[in-house]
């Protein structure tokens, strides 16, 4: 019997400093690039404090997504104090203490990393490395573009590289796609300081720089030195540099000259490190390229091609990251001008049971502006746990003055065509027409001119905490906000109230001032637990308090001697102070203070295993509003209470890695509640605007919001993808505006309720394949369905009104695109033939079906030609039809060529012909439940431009 218990005493101490053992991890890199150190002839000690060796340790090399990392495992018997020598032939010695403990929530020690400084020495033989033409090829999970292979000639960029990849693709608004699927982000040798800034990349990066382009799915990674690429998990586009281009200065001078007075200048440096970035930029031009304007940073064309624009702008952007891994900077700032033209022809047609209402606008806005923005991320002591912080401060400032005119008439008759073309012209002569005097309503001319000043101010701070010996986190933030906005409306309003009064036409000189200053606090703290590497669930509580101002001052200056018809002060001077008090619109001057305090509780569940993920979030709103209106006579206070759960709902299910065979589905549902804007509770009535009176109703309820979305995706063969998508909303207690339409007068009495049955309706087929085997002709289209049920109220009575209007809105739309290319890249084009069908319909007494076509065809080709000479030409056509008004029923043409003609890599000459045939127009059309509106915008027209431009780059010394 003591036998017994002596062998089960010994076999427990055994079990007990065999299962007591800890497993060591760390990785070991060069100390000056970042990268692994090659794992042959390392070697890891682990010693005793007093530098006895007990143990040595398993050195190996992991590859993933081509990110090659040097990794050594030790075994610890026991807790206490060691050191970790490494040695490597090329580097110094290196000695790293530790103290070592055991914790049971914690299966693997992470030691972090070992940096090694390399050995100089000198007379090193030179290797010279030739890698074969291959263009692209799949790495496991990975899919590898060899950039040699596309770069056929002299002053390719990066985007020009892209734009020859099989597979790659951009979107509209500067989107990358890689067989059908976005890239979350654009990496340059593994690090994320362009992601913001795609563009001053894409655009700037010579293609002779470049090694490989990588497109891989990225996990988090608790090995990553950085926080933010620890977290970061989606799809990435990651550029690879030539080794010795790892540090280099590089820039450009871009000028234009060309037709119609076009001009074009840019001036652009940027420097390149594994461990920072920066760039710097200044530019003008005429050609509607305004550049860079989001204040997330994002570096691109936002203008929507209507207008004629000239921008003035110029910043500074940077990134920096510590070697350690410790601190990371990065910020922008950006000083902009610009005077902008923008002119629109607008026709309108309102929906009545008693016989429609047409409407006729004509305006131009001639704006100047003036913008500062800066912004910066600060993240610091990041792998401390007591002092890690990250501070987020931003600063905005907008200066802007806007001129406009504005002509309108609303008649009982569709009276375009009978005007056209000089309709503008006949809205602004003094003396009315036959025609508009027979069929008008009312007649408004407006001359406005609007000075607007803007300051924001926001300050972010965080604070992660990764909770000891376990993979929870906890996480604080905090920020505030500062807004201020001022700004004056002058206005001279002619109004012809033809139908009710033709004799008697009104002067009105108006002045409008607004002031809005707005206190926003927020604060958060969640905590992720991770009860597995499948399972996990956070908890979140939130609370946003927003503190508003506004001040609305209306003024009817004509009421003033000297101020009314025909008056010698222009748009922008006053009277003294003093005398504006004698002529202040009390019944429509009002100020209001907003409280709003919002409580949000969340609880979140998340399962991940292998390709599946599912995720559902219950988050509980509490939110208090109260709103004090001051106005003469009539002062209230409004206060609302929302007490509501949201759901939120995810199951997914994709294939294994990027551009492999396999399918995978997703499906989303969502329920969300809002609270309509607490001014709409105030029972008022507005009048300041002549034509329109705003009023207010107490009795509005809470919108609800329900959603659901989903897809499908296959993939037959490699490079070949499928998908179909859909997705559904509908809306209770819609918060929309009833109009009360006065046919004697033309005014409307606008009234803010509820309506149920706004709902929409997309599915969407899109497939791409290729029809070889090496990649040079590929067949895509998408196919789409959308179906809009626009809900409303409006009419010229009461009873009227009280029915709601409702307009079936279906849209077909099919886009077929043809891509071809040679072997060698060196010519390839595309044909795109597409049509859009717009019905219209509705159930309402005397509505017209509305049938609309919108069709044609895109030709582009490309060709590169000897001596580094590369020519470019697109061709696209536009066909309208259905349209009520008949200027816009017509045929473009638009054809756009150029040439370009590189010398080496460091100049180039290029042609740009836009819009040869001069037929380009911006057409926009609208059909809801209240009515149907078509506008036409002036855009930039046809001109030519000469472009030279110079390249330099410099390589840095480490």
């Amino acid at each position: 019997m003591c036998k017994k218990i002596v062998s089960l005493f010994i076999y427990f101490l055994f079990c007990q400093s065999v299962f007591s053992q800890k497993v060591g991890v760390g990785e070991i890199v060069d100390f000056l690039m970042g990268e692994a150190v090659p794992d042959s002839a390392t070697t890891v000690e682990l010693q005793r404090s007093d530098s006895i060796v007990i143990d040595s340790a398993e050195v190996y090399q992991t590859t993933r997504n081509y990110n090659v990392k040097t990794i050594f495992s030790i075994l610890f018997e026991k807790e206490g104090e060691y050191i970790i020598r490494c040695t490597n032939p090329d580097y110094e010695s290196f000695c790293k203490p530790i103290n070592v403990k055991f914790y049971e929530g914690e299966e693997i020690i992470n030691l972090g990393k070992i940096q090694l400084k390399r050995i100089l020495r000198k007379d090193l033989d030179e290797v010279v490395v030739t890698a074969t033409k291959l263009k692209f090829y799949f790495d496991n999970d990975t899919l590898v573009y060899n950039a040699d292979a596309f770069a056929t000639q002299y002053g390719f960029v990066l985007v020009d590289l892209l734009r020859k990849m099989p597979g790659i693709t951009f979107e509209k608004g500067g989107d990358i796609y890689s067989n059908g699927r976005k890239v979350d982000a654009l990496f340059l040798n593994g690090k994320d300081f362009f992601n913001s800034d795609r563009e001053t990349l894409l655009e700037n990066l010579p293609a002779y720089m470049i090694k490989k382009v990588l497109v891989y799915d990225k996990k988090k990674d608790s090995l990553s030195l950085y926080d933010r690429e620890r977290e970061f998990e989606g799809l990435v586009m990651d550029i690879k540099l030539k080794k010795e281009y790892h540090s280099t200065t590089l820039g450009s001078i871009d000028v234009g000259g060309g037709t119609n007075e076009r001009y074009f200048g840019r001036l652009f440096a940027m420097n390149i490190h594994d461990l920072r970035r920066w760039s710097a930029f200044a530019g003008s031009n005429n050609t509607n390229q305004n550049e860079e304007m989001n204040h997330s940073g994002e570096f691109y064309n936002m203008d929507d091609g209507s207008g004629d624009k000239k921008f003035h702008f110029g910043g500074f952007n940077y990134n920096a990251d510590s070697r350690n891994g410790d601190h990371s900077l990065r910020g922008r700032l950006r000083i902009q001008g610009s005077n902008e033209l923008n002119s629109k022809k607008q026709d309108s047609q309102i929906f009545y049971n008693d016989g429609d209402v047409y409407d006729i606008t004509g305006n131009e806005t001639k704006t100047r502006n003036f913008s500062f923005q800066t912004s910066h991320d600060i993240s610091l002591f990041q792998n401390n746990n007591a002092y890690r912080i990250s501070i987020s401060p931003a600063f905005l400032y907008i200066h802007s003055k806007a001129k406009s005119w504005s002509s309108n008439i609303t008649a009982n008759s569709n009276l375009t065509n009978l005007l056209y073309p000089n309709w503008v012209d006949t809205l602004r002569t003094k003396k009315l027409s036959e025609t508009l005097l027979l069929y008008g309503i009312n007649r408004t001319n407006v001359d406005v001119m609007t000075p607007t000043d803007l300051v924001q101010l926001k300050l972010d701070l965080g604070k992660k905490v990764n909770m000891p010996h376990s993979n929870d986190v906890l996480t604080f933030n905090v920020s505030g906000a500062y807004s201020s906005q001022t700004s004056k409306r002058y206005q001279h309003y002619f109004i012809d109230y033809i139908k009710l009064n033709p004799d008697n036409p009104q002067w009105k000189n108006l002045y409008h001032h607004n002031y809005n200053k707005t206190w926003q606090w927020t604060g958060d703290v969640s905590y992720l637990y991770k009860i597995n590497k499948r399972h996990s669930i956070t908890a979140k509580a939130s609370y946003i308090h927003i503190n508003q101002n506004s001040d609305n001052s209306y003024y009817n200056l004509e009421q003033k001697d000297g101020w009314g018809a025909g008056t010698q002060y222009g748009l922008g001077v006053l009277p003294s102070q003093l005398e504006l008090l004698d002529v202040l619109d009390k019944g429509n001057t009002q100020c209001h203070k907003e409280y709003d305090n919002a409580y949000t509780f969340s609880l979140n569940y998340h399962f991940e295993k292998d390709r599946h993920m599912l995720s559902a979030s219950i988050p509980y709103n509490i939110q208090q509003k109260e709103l004090k209106f001051y106005q003469e006579n009539n002062n209230q206070v409004v206060k609302r209470t929302m007490n509501v759960p949201d759901l939120s709902l995810y199951y997914g299910n994709w294939p294994k890695g990027h551009s492999h065979t396999g399918w995978g589905y997703s499906l989303q549902a969502n329920i969300q509640h809002a609270m309509p804007a607490m001014y709409n509770f105030v029972e008022q009535s507005n009048d300041a605007n002549v034509i329109t009176i705003v009023k207010g109703n107490p009795n509005l309820k809470n919108a609800i919001n329900y959603g659901v979305n989903g897809s499908f995706r296959w993939f037959p063969i490699e490079m070949n993808s499928h998908e179909i998508s859909f997705f559904y909303t509908y809306i209770k207690n819609h918060i929309s505006t009833a109009y009360l339409y006065n046919r004697e007068t033309g005014v409307y009495t606008l009234t803010p309720t509820n309506v149920d049955g706004n709902q929409n309706f997309q599915v969407e087929l899109k497939n791409e394949l290729y029809l070889t085997k090496t990649y040079t002709h590929k067949l895509s289209n998408r196919l789409s369905f959308n179906h809009v049920k626009s809900v409303d109220f409006s009419g010229t009575s009461l009873a009227e009104v009280a029915q709601k209007s409702s307009v079936h809105n279906n849209v077909i739309s099919e886009e077929l695109t043809y891509n071809f290319s040679s072997k060698n890249t060196k010519y390839r084009g595309s044909i795109a033939p597409n049509i859009d069908f717009h019905r219209s319909t509705s159930g309402r007494e005397g509505f017209e079906s509305i049938n609309a076509y919108v069709y044609g065809v895109k030709v582009s080709g490309q060709i590169e030609l000897p001596w580094s000479i590369r020519m470019n030409t697109e061709l696209r056509s536009v066909s309208r039809r259905g349209y009520a008004y008949d200027e816009m029923n017509d045929d473009e043409v638009i054809w756009n060529m150029g040439v370009t003609k590189s010398f080496k890599n460091n100049i180039t000459l290029s042609l740009n012909a836009v819009d040869l045939l001069n037929q380009h127009k911006n057409v926009y059309r609208v059909v809801n439940a209240q009515g149907r509106m078509e506008s036409v915008s002036n855009v930039l027209r046809s001109y030519a431009m000469l472009h030279f431009v110079w390249q330099f780059s410099k390589k840095n010394h480490p």
